[in-house]
């Protein structure tokens, strides 16, 4: 942060010569702190004061210091640091996985925060991911959409969004001497690795979602292609009829086909079907005898998972939503008193 608050201490009056000062300055901000990630409202008093304290210290560039610091780092303060970017959330989220290849172990680690407002594309989701694999910033960038757009991306809280969500991937080439290359065995275990983290991540996101106690995946199968299976699984997920279903334990499957025909994805009613918790509910245009004690039970867990075949194709996606309380309506209209 140092030498950036001068940039803005003019008082300006001029419109565009305030915006021009803005943009000036966050582009000093940007190649001075490299990584900017906002946490949202309640935050920025937080933010503030510890500018203020990182100002008033004094700063060094000698490596020896530089050294000693980055040796002062141990195994524990992950954890802190995950707790620290905090907001609504009630817990931390961390995940890791570790792969072999050619003699050497990688390690790929991940942490995330959110509880609300999250919502294809991301929203107020911050999301650190860092291995130890040699890897060129091109072709982990490609990685990182392609695992974004199943993991991350795949989940709705309450289908708000805002411009503040972060997706950080992070490669020191720590591991070993193998380069990662595109369209290679190594690079495809690699993003295998990436993938398990954050759908991990984003599974912990929707768990300890605002007010929520239960959450959901939609699994969609028989699509015509992922596009179509996604946004379909999407739109079930963030339907506030099937959210508040769940809520109440409802085995309601005419609010999920409702969902499913107004996604925009193809699908013919006579060979679609719908299962909760293994169980299935509806199916061939018609509801099925089923249990639904049964299905009121599985309901009630605090995962649940929900089925449904499209009968139009052979691909597939998914999407992660989580009931609708009360408690959430609350923790939102108080946000900021």
């Amino acid at each position: 942060y140092e030498g950036v608050p001068h940039l803005l201490t003019p008082v300006i009056t001029d419109a565009k010569k305030a915006t021009n000062a803005l943009k000036n300055a966050v582009f000093e901000m940007e190649r001075r702190l490299k990584l900017l990630a906002s946490q949202g409202v309640r935050n920025i008093d937080q933010f503030n004061k510890k500018l203020r304290q990182t100002q008033a210290q004094p700063r060094s560039h000698d490596g020896a210091q530089r050294q000693a610091r980055a040796a002062a780092l141990d195994d524990v303060s992950g954890d802190a640091v995950a707790r620290a970017i905090m907001t609504t959330d009630t817990r931390p989220k961390v995940a890791d996985a570790t792969f072999g290849w050619n003699g050497a172990d990688y390690v790929v680690g991940g942490m995330a925060k959110g509880a609300g407002m999250l919502h294809p594309d991301m929203a107020t989701m911050l999301a650190f991911v860092t291995t130890d694999a040699r890897v060129t910033a091109p072709a982990l960038q490609t990685l990182l959409r392609r695992v974004a757009d199943d993991t991350l991306n795949c989940v709705s809280v309450d289908g708000d969004t805002s411009p503040n969500d972060s997706l950080v991937a992070l490669a020191n080439g720590a591991g070993g001497e193998t380069v990662f290359e595109e369209g290679t065995q190594p690079f495809g275990l690699l993003e295998d690795a990436v993938r398990d983290v954050c759908d991990s991540l984003a599974e912990q996101l929707v768990a300890d979602a605002e007010g929520a106690q239960r959450y959901f995946r939609v699994a969609v199968s028989g699509a015509a292609d992922v596009v179509q299976a996604r946004r379909a699984a999407r739109i079930v997920a963030q339907s506030p009829l099937v959210k508040a279903a769940l809520h109440g334990g409802d085995p309601n499957w005419g609010r999920i086909v409702a969902a499913l025909g107004r996604s925009g994805a193809t699908f013919t009613l006579d060979r679609c079907s719908v299962g909760i918790g293994g169980i299935t509910v509806f199916a061939r245009g018609a509801p099925v005898d089923a249990d639904l004690d049964i299905v009121r039970t599985a309901l009630l867990q605090p995962r649940v998972d929900i089925q449904a075949d499209l009968g139009a194709g052979d691909a597939s996606g998914h999407a992660w939503g989580c009931e609708l309380t009360d408690e959430y309506v609350h923790i939102n209209a108080d946000y900021t008193t």
